[in-house]
């Protein structure tokens, strides 16, 4: 089986679940090559970044352009298409984004399966064009499966069509980037309140600044790509982007991991990654309240209000330790291998 992973997130982005979902497909007779665009804003990348199956860059626009140069946006998706068809000839093509949709349908009419995984509402992004909608109303059509990271954005799909079928494959973590820690003695920075992930519109800066102006022993740190202007504070600290494995490194050094969210449609329907990844550390982790968080449990402490958030940071400084065993057990159930195992099932 020839699989063409064609994502709307570049290879060098830092990882989210299109590059695990593409590398843990490529395993025995699956091969599987990482299609993205050749054109990417490089300064937010992770330029040490290499997967582990074969990137294949096409002339697809950027989100930026589509909604301007539209009628390029269809040619330079047939070219993308040829280009695919030629270098990889898949079996099956998978894409990520509404954006695929001529692109899909390229592929569709000369034989090649395709497939949806979507991870998000796209359509509510802010770069999401007036376009999206109905592409991605029509891709659905294409398609045999949506794949959908959450139960929302599988009735967001429905709501598309009527007849679409929406298989849901939650988010998940590698089991071998936390599994190196075990037994290890760590050092834990007292104090150290740690974010790892994209820093963009939905992130809390109100809520952050006013648990730091509650307890002058913490201090929070910000690792990843922003597109936002960060407060100024003393004790606040915008890290920047690392490659996934320091990643994994600098959570285990802080004493409690955080989410904080601005709770919106978008954040609503979100399965996020970082938090598999967060609770596979054993670290206390704190989060923003919502539905989608609900099936982590008491692996997670959770706040409504900045007076929760204060007092849940506060107990989780205090923790002294999960059990290996429940640490284990999480990572063994949440492997990016079993989601590509329930894909692969489906199209098989």
């Amino acid at each position: 089986m020839r699989i063409a992973y064609i994502s709307h997130v570049d290879s060098q982005w830092i990882k989210q679940r299109p590059h695990f979902i593409a590398e843990s497909l490529g395993h025995g007779d699956v091969r599987v090559t990482y299609v993205c665009s050749l054109f990417v804003r490089r300064r937010l990348l992770v330029s040490s970044q290499r997967l582990r199956v074969p990137v294949l860059r096409v002339p697809l626009l950027p989100q930026r352009l589509r909604r301007l140069l539209r009628i390029f946006d269809t040619v330079a998706s047939v070219i993308s298409a040829c280009i695919i068809l030629f270098v990889v000839r898949p079996n099956i093509a998978v894409v990520t984004h509404s954006r695929h949709r001529y692109l899909a349908r390229f592929l569709h009419r000369t034989g090649v399966r395709v497939f949806y995984d979507c991870m998000d509402l796209n359509g509510l992004f802010d770069d999401a064009t007036v376009f999206d909608r109905e592409d991605e109303r029509k891709l659905v059509e294409i398609v045999e499966v949506v794949f959908c990271s959450s139960l929302a954005i599988s009735e967001h799909i429905q709501g598309l069509h009527n007849l679409a079928v929406t298989k849901i494959v939650p988010n998940a973590l590698h089991p071998a980037s936390f599994e190196r820690f075990f037994g290890r003695e760590l050092s834990v920075q007292p104090g150290l309140v740690g974010y790892v992930g994209a820093i963009s519109s939905w992130f809390d800066f109100d809520s952050v600044l006013a648990l730091l102006d509650s307890n002058p022993n913490i201090t929070v740190r910000l690792w990843g790509p922003c597109d936002v202007e960060v407060p100024q504070h003393e004790r606040l600290h915008k890290m920047g982007v690392v490659p996934h494995e320091q990643a994994i490194e600098v959570m285990h050094s802080c004493a409690v991991l955080l989410l904080p969210f601005v709770l919106n449609d978008l954040i609503l329907a979100v399965d996020p990654v970082k938090v598999y990844e967060y609770v596979s550390t054993g670290r206390p982790v704190v989060v923003r309240d919502y539905p989608q968080l609900l099936h982590f449990g008491s692996h997670v402490r959770r706040y409504e209000t900045v007076a929760e958030l204060v007092s849940r940071v506060e107990d989780a400084l205090e923790e002294k330790g999960r059990s290996q065993t429940l640490i284990s057990d999480f990572i063994s159930e949440n492997s990016w291998e079993k989601r590509a195992l329930l894909m692969k099932r489906v199209m098989s």
